[in-house]
């Protein structure tokens, strides 16, 4: 045996003896299972278990179950034979548990071992009633499915997202059927998924449904459509609807945009922006709730803090003499403008040799007139949907 710590160990018939004199009982091994093949599919319902024979064994029992440890398949007491013969072995695919106990010194020592089952592919259930993607009928509903094959218990999440269950998560065991009674009734998603254990393994199938009621979009409660903000920074309020799953806010310069701000507040109902302009203009903003997969849009209008103002023409000098066939026209911004449009003509308010819009404070235009007479411009800002207009006369 060789040294350990301090004692030497010598064979002594079937004792070994320590330098100490006490003794140490040798315990044989249990016996091995020689087929089948220990985590091979057994062909039929029939199978014969071989073992080799365990020095000093004076009998064994053979257990063989659905579940580690049990013989609700079958229990032999095999004697001093190294075989046995067992029937009624389920064909569904599971696992099965065969348990090989030695009676050694009388004592039983155990070796486990696992094989599948014969019986094809196991199957997970799938739902039959309600039909999925149909509208339930009110809060409570029954949801029944099929056995599927070698499956062991079956759980039920229903939720309002997907694989979630924040509305019921239920052991049905090995029933076919729950019913859940606190179903929302807003008109929105419901989500379900179907648990099926199989082989110590769950298989999933998710289904959707439509919840009773009628949906209804969420809805702006404050600042109040069309009021005068009070700075640049505004909190947004809005009321919750009905099988609503999630907001996003648009705010922008123009109707449906999201240039000032895009915001994604999940499920909450307020939203606070801090960028909004202070120039006096139109402020638009659309509150989109998801329902049942889709946005649905509310849009709204406010006035910016501060006072709009158009622009004016800051180049070349109004009532100077232009150069030439071309001249650059500079302006200001403004305030609140979203665009600008700049008439050229030779009679006032006329656009007969320049029409340019443009988002730019400043155009060229290239085919003045060189005869000496009078150019006239107009330079038109967009402000709150409207054209405000500055007039300007120029010498050539």
């Amino acid at each position: 045996m060789g040294l350990h710590t301090a004692y030497v160990y010598a064979m002594c018939g079937d004792q070994i003896t320590g330098i100490t004199g006490a003794p140490f009982v040798i315990v044989p091994s249990p016996a091995n299972m020689v087929s089948p093949t220990p985590g091979s599919q057994l062909t039929g319902t029939t199978a014969t278990f071989t073992w080799a024979a365990a020095a000093g064994a004076t009998g064994y029992t053979l257990y063989v179950g659905t579940t580690a440890g049990a013989h609700n398949v079958a229990f032999v007491n095999a004697g001093t034979q190294t075989s046995a013969t067992v029937s009624g072995i389920p064909a569904l695919g599971f696992t099965l548990y065969v348990t090989l106990y030695s009676v050694l010194q009388g004592v039983y020592q155990q070796r486990a071992y696992t094989y599948i089952e014969s019986g094809g592919t196991p199957v997970a259930a799938t739902m039959t009633s309600p039909t999925t993607g149909s509208t339930l009928s009110g809060s409570s509903a029954t949801f029944q499915w099929t056995t599927g094959t070698a499956v062991s218990q079956y759980t039920l999440y229903v939720g309002t997202t997907l694989g979630a269950h924040d509305i019921a998560f239920l052991n049905a065991g090995l029933q076919t059927s729950a019913t859940v009674n606190n179903i929302p009734v807003n008109g929105g998603v419901l989500y379900v998924t179907l648990y099926s254990l199989i082989n110590g393994s769950f298989q999933s199938h998710a289904y959707t449904y439509t919840e009773a009621g009628t949906p209804t979009p969420g809805a702006m409660t404050s600042p109040t459509s069309g009021s005068k903000l009070s700075g640049a920074s505004v909190t947004f309020n809005w009321s919750a609807g009905t099988g609503v799953t999630q907001y996003t806010l648009y705010v922008g310069t123009r109707a449906g945009a999201y240039d000032v701000a895009f915001v994604n507040p999940g499920k909450n109902t307020s939203a606070t922006v801090t960028t909004v302009p202070t120039n006096g203009g139109t402020l638009f903003v659309t509150l989109n709730s998801l329902i049942s997969g889709k946005f649905q849009a509310r849009s709204y209008t406010y006035i910016e803090a501060g006072t709009p103002a158009k622009a004016t023409i800051t180049s070349p000098t109004n009532g100077s003499s232009i150069t030439g066939t071309s001249a650059t026209f500079s302006w200001t911004a403004g305030t609140g403008v979203t665009s600008y449009s700049l008439y050229v003509g030779t009679t006032a308010g006329a656009h007969d040799l320049a029409f340019l819009p443009t988002v730019l404070t400043s155009a060229t235009v290239t085919n003045l007139p060189a005869s000496g007479k009078t150019i006239y411009v107009s330079l038109y800002s967009l402000i709150d949907g409207a054209w405000q207009s500055a007039s300007y006369s120029y010498k050539n």
